[in-house]
């Protein structure tokens, strides 16, 4: 008898956390919702604490800096909106709208990126994952080319 209690206590604690996990996600869902609506709306110092506030509970996006980003930029806080669009880039780094937002900042405050290695650039250009597929693809297709040309051989 004392496990069908402990049963139904373990069960029912799991659905209260799925519960509590599921109303997390609709509260992150809305306040994200709702800062962009402030942003819309020219209202950034309102939308900067609640994008940092699901940045803390939820982690960050490409996106949600890229929205963090903009709005520390309308705000004139371009050190922050520098970082957050750098942040964005790095999750999303062929990302065309954060690139070109990324240079406008920097042109308006005067701030140039000073010219690095052709090497650090190209490693700039895919993030790590990407490489990863680009090498691995390139590997099969050596040992295909290998492997046909030593049975072509024999």
């Amino acid at each position: 008898m004392k496990n069908i209690h402990l049963y139904f206590l373990i069960c029912l604690a799991m659905c209260f956390a799925a519960a509590t996990c599921q109303a997390d996600e609709i509260n992150a869902a809305d306040l994200f919702n709702t800062a962009n609506q402030a942003a819309i709306n020219a209202e950034y110092e309102k939308a900067i604490p609640m994008y940092l506030r699901i940045a803390k509970s939820k982690g960050v996006s490409a996106q949600l800096l890229y929205n963090l980003a903009y709005s520390y930029a309308k705000t004139g806080q371009t050190g922050r909106a520098v970082a957050n669009y750098e942040r964005a880039l790095r999750l999303d780094p062929g990302n065309e709208d954060i690139l070109a937002n990324l240079e406008q900042v920097r042109k308006d405050a005067g701030l140039y990126r000073d010219d690095s290695p052709i090497y650090t650039r190209l490693a700039e250009l895919l993030c790590a994952d990407q490489w990863l597929m680009l090498s691995a693809t390139s590997f099969l297709l050596l040992a295909i080319t290998l492997i046909a040309a030593q049975t072509a051989v024999s």
